[in-house]
């Protein structure tokens, strides 16, 4: 017997490419890294189901999005806040307390608006000097690895209710 692939209606769960939209993240586990000083989450999709772009629906509710939550008042990088500034902010928002219990920390279960954008992951390599530059083809283009989330604090919008 023989199979023809292409001939599949269902759809596609990956990241869709160039995305950008609202949609509900909800923190599924939170926790607190004493060795790195950060407070990590795994959220997830919780809506919308599913979007379609091109014509091909990509399956959204599910997909996980690890943030790493600094608590520290240094900028780093090309940061506009530090990640004490931008997880105070965080906190305004959604109406979250301002005093943190590392043993007991309040997201478990917190649902949020969030921008959620798609990029193109471009692979690239360190050179001699330390730098990092592009991998590139044989036709001399950068070499991509399918696309990812953003994950940054000041795409939050504010609370949800979805759930409720």
């Amino acid at each position: 017997m023989a199979i023809n692939l292409a001939n599949t209606s269902a759809p596609v769960v990956s990241i869709p490419p160039s995305f950008s939209d609202v949609v509900t993240l909800r923190i599924k586990k939170s926790n607190y890294n004493k060795e790195k000083n950060r407070i990590e989450w795994d959220t997830e999709i919780a809506a919308p189901e599913s979007v379609t772009l091109d014509g091909t629906n990509y399956v959204l509710a599910g997909q996980e999005i690890k943030f790493y939550n600094s608590l520290s008042d240094e900028l780093k990088g090309n940061a506009k806040a530090s990640g004490m500034a931008q997880l105070k902010e965080f906190h305004t928002k959604l109406g979250l307390p301002m005093e943190l219990d590392e043993d007991n920390l309040p997201y478990d279960g917190v649902c949020f608006e969030y921008h959620l954008t798609s990029y193109e992951k471009v692979l690239q390599r360190k050179t001699e000097n330390g730098k990092f530059e592009p991998m590139l083809d044989e036709n001399g283009k950068p070499r991509t690895n399918g696309y990812q989330y953003s994950n940054f604090l000041s795409n939050v919008l504010g609370p949800s209710s979805f759930g409720l």
